[in-house]
């Protein structure tokens, strides 16, 4: 498979995602309210009780 590219050093970079927030990641998930509360939830965890 020449056309993937030669084999060489990856270096000593760490490999992140560029998500930042997964619940917003498209439009459609944008426009829900649903994915909005979990995306505020996300940011600030709500403290719930063990049952």
């Amino acid at each position: 498979m020449a056309s993937l590219g030669a084999k060489g050093d990856l270096g000593d970079t760490v490999f992140t995602s560029v998500v930042t927030d997964p619940y917003l990641s498209n439009p459609i998930a944008r426009a829900s309210a649903t994915m909005a509360e979990l995306s505020a939830l996300r940011i600030a965890p709500v403290a719930m009780a063990a049952e």
